[in-house]
Order: structure tokens, then C-alpha cells, then sequence
């Protein structure tokens, strides 16, 4: 009987140091996934190929006959290559009125609009013409993306399988959080990078001189205006007077019983 007991005693001590040894073999498991994952290195992939991306902008300046006419014309335009207007500002001065229009319009009709606003411009100020060739950061934006997105993936594959204890489980949506607000960034960087490559962008400021037209004078005011005026201003005054004089009643009050006294012992004298 002193056998059995003293068998089955070491055959549990012999099961829990097996589970203490498989749980901690867990935790080593989970730590060396985390920093497996941490220690990723996000590389540009030189499989990715790109046939080029190219941002293209204008700024161009010019005069016109016709201010109205051009500025219809070029919305126009715009719209016919499937472009539209950003912005636009229309000034007007005593010696020239003028407007400045900020043109988005697909990349392969760029050429056509220069062209277009060429044709307008009676004198040519001011015309620049960038291009800025971006494929190598739309590549390397794309990779490092990829690679986030695939490291977020392994952090929630370990995150629903091996994570246990609560401290493994906070820190792998920690890493989550970190690596969700930095996929975001990229994607906002690539959606902004597209944009620029798909549209390019024309600023155009143009003008048209006019004759010197003074301001309008003010006219003269009648008699019967300035009389009201000054009616109410006076009107005004004594509604005034009488709201001061209301504040001070008390002043006044010991002051005519004092004037009224000396008066009262000069008769008496």
C-alpha cells in the first residue's frame, strides 16, 4: 500500500513539472514570435515594378482682351478633357481686373491645356512648366505597406492563437494600434501620390487692363437729411442730460438745500 501511495505521488510531482515545463515553453514561443515579428525588416521589394510615375505642374501668367470671355472659355476646356477648377478668385481694380483659376486635369491632357491657355494669352508673363518623377517613392511607399500589412497580420494570427496570458495579449494590440496608425499614414501618402500623378495641376493667374475708372464719390446730403440728423443728435443730448442728471438727484438735492438756506438768512438779516 506504502508502495501504490508513494508511486502515485511521484507520478503527479512527474505531470506538473511536465505542464510548468510546456507552459513556460509556450511563453518563450509567444516572446520569440513577438520579436521575430518586431524585428522585420520593411525593405523596398526590387520586384516591384513601376512604368513611371511623373507629378507635372504649370504656373502661368498672362494678359487678355477679354477677362469673362477667357475665364469661360478655359472652364469650358476643362471640362471637355475631364478636368475641373479647384479654385477661383476674381479681382477687380480701378486699373485692371483679374482672376486666378487653379486647374486639375488628367496628366494625358496636360500638353492640350498649355496649349489652350497659350492661345488666350494676348502677352505671355509668366510660364513654368515642373515635372517631378515620383516612382521611386510610390515604390517604396507600396513595399513598406505591403510589409506592414503583413505584420499586422502575423501580430493578429498570434494575437488569436498564442497569446494567453493578459500581458501577451495587451501587448500584441499594442503593436496592432502602432502598426493600424502607420498603414493608414502610408495609405494616405499613396492616395495623395496617385492623385498628384493622375491630375496635374495648372495654376493660371490672368488679367485685363481697363481704363482708370475712379471710385464713386459720396454725394452731398440734403438739407432736410442733415436738419433730421441734427434733430436727433439733439434729441439725443437731452435724453442724456436727464439720464446724468437722474444719477446725481442726491448731489443736487443738498446742494439747492444749502443755496436755499443761504438765501433764507440773507432775507433774514
Amino acid at each position: 500500500m506504502k508502495r501504490i501511495i508513494a508511486i502515485s505521488l511521484f507520478l503527479v510531482n512527474v505531470f506538473s513539472s511536465c505542464a510548468q515545463k510546456e507552459e513556460k515553453a509556450e511563453a518563450a514561443d509567444v516572446a520569440a514570435q513577438s520579436q521575430e515579428i518586431a524585428s522585420i525588416d520593411v525593405k523596398k521589394d526590387t520586384h516591384i515594378k513601376d512604368p513611371g510615375k511623373i507629378i507635372r505642374k504649370a504656373n502661368i501668367r498672362f494678359e487678355t482682351k477679354d477677362l469673362q470671355k477667357t475665364t469661360d472659355h478655359l472652364e469650358a476646356q476643362v471640362n471637355l478633357l475631364n478636368g475641373f477648377v479647384e479654385s477661383s478668385e476674381l479681382l477687380t481694380g480701378n486699373y485692371e481686373h483679374s482672376n486666378k483659376m487653379i486647374l486639375r486635369v488628367p496628366a494625358s491632357a496636360f500638353d492640350t491645356m498649355i496649349r489652350v491657355l497659350s492661345k488666350e494669352a494676348l502677352f505671355m508673363n509668366e510660364k513654368t512648366i515642373t515635372s517631378e518623377d515620383v516612382s521611386g517613392e510610390f515604390v517604396d511607399v507600396t513595399s513598406r505597406l505591403k510589409a506592414k500589412r503583413e505584420v499586422e497580420q502575423r501580430y493578429i494570427e498570434l494575437l488569436r492563437h498564442n497569446a494567453k496570458t493578459l500581458e501577451e495579449v495587451l501587448l500584441a494590440e499594442q503593436q496592432i494600434a502602432s502598426l493600424h496608425e502607420e498603414i493608414e499614414a502610408k495609405v494616405d501618402r499613396l492616395n495623395f501620390l496617385k492623385d498628384q500623378v493622375s491630375y496635374s495641376t495648372i495654376v493660371v493667374k490672368f488679367y485685363q487692363k481697363v481704363e482708370y475708372v475712379p471710385e464713386p464719390q459720396m454725394t452731398e446730403v440734403s438739407m432736410l437729411v442733415r436738419f433730421k440728423e441734427a434733430f436727433s443728435a439733439g434729441w439725443d443730448g437731452v435724453v442724456s442730460l436727464a439720464v446724468g442728471m437722474a444719477y446725481v438727484w442726491p448731489l443736487l438735492l443738498v446742494v439747492g438745500a444749502v443755496v436755499l438756506f443761504i438765501v433764507n438768512r440773507k432775507r433774514a438779516m
